[in-house]
């Protein structure tokens, strides 16, 4: 276990409705990161807390308890101050102590906290219920997505056993409908790039349809579906049925698509503006149960 910051000791505890609002605006702050997450509100912190406080008068059985709902937990400091927040399932299963998620409040040193953080999961990992045939605690399975700040600070020595995450089946009804809502964000990527003011034409085939999307002064002013002539075709890329998908959503990136599908292409032009309005960035969203 790291030895960085030993001198300060936290704690968890169980949230309270009082803490909602805090543990919310922690949980929306970090959801800045992703391209894609979860809208949490109110009520289902609220459930979420209520079921947990219910459940520890004895009113439910380790299964009933792990299909219903989560613990949430608050993370402290010696003064009792509100540190961040965990999220675990209130069962464990086999021989992990599942972390589903992790975050501390802005200004809060993340590897001062992990320290006292793994001491005290462990020891709930000993006590909590489980379901029939759990083997005996022997790691922490922090299961936050492709990155966290808490792999780099475990470091490998601490991570020997790493899983890549699921994946989405993601499918989008209206795509033209979609690109026209987020294009204020696309706006924005275009502006805060070497790409500022960029006018062009996008003609993207999908083989067996397309996308055209229309750029001028850095703002996007047509959105529409298109189709590749047979003959004497003038598409920029050319993505296959679903693939364009991955790009959007920021999966893969597009010399990631290139690499996997032979028939994913981009022309010098459209290269970078493709790499500025759909980069690659990690995604988590937290299962709700």
């Amino acid at each position: 276990i790291p030895t960085v910051g030993v001198n300060k000791h936290y704690g968890l505890r169980d949230a309270t409705l009082r803490d909602i609002p805090f543990i919310n605006t922690i949980y929306n702050r970090q959801r800045g990161k992703s391209i894609v997450s979860a809208t949490i509100d109110e009520s289902w912190w609220r459930y979420q807390i209520e079921s947990w406080h219910k459940a520890r008068r004895g009113a439910m059985s380790p299964p009933q308890m792990s299909d219903a709902f989560w613990h949430v937990q608050v993370i402290f400091d010696q003064e009792a101050a509100r540190k961040g927040y965990v999220i675990m399932p209130v069962a464990r299963w086999k021989l992990s102590v599942p972390v589903f998620d992790l975050e501390v409040a802005p200004g809060v040193n993340l590897q001062e906290v992990l320290p006292s953080l793994l001491h005290v999961l462990h020891k709930q990992g000993k006590e909590m219920p489980k379901y029939h045939g759990s083997q005996e605690v022997s790691r922490i399975a922090f299961c936050l997505g492709r990155s966290h700040p808490v792999y780099d600070l475990l470091g490998q020595a601490l991570t020997s056993v790493r899983e890549a995450p699921y994946a989405w089946y993601v499918r989008v009804p209206d795509l033209v409908a979609f690109l026209r809502h987020i294009a204020p964000v696309l706006e924005r990527r275009l502006e805060q790039s070497a790409l500022s003011g960029y006018s062009g034409d996008l003609r993207m085939n999908f083989y067996r349809g397309g996308l055209r999307m229309v750029f001028e002064h850095g703002r996007l002013t047509t959105v529409e579906d298109w189709r590749n002539p047979v003959w004497g075709g003038n598409a920029v890329a050319g993505f296959p049925p679903l693939v364009f998908l991955q790009l959007l959503f920021g999966r893969r990136s597009l010399d990631d698509l290139r690499y996997a599908y032979p028939d994913v292409r981009a022309n010098d032009e459209a290269q970078p503006v493709l790499n500025t309005l759909f980069p690659a960035r990690p995604s988590w969203v937290i299962p709700l149960g």
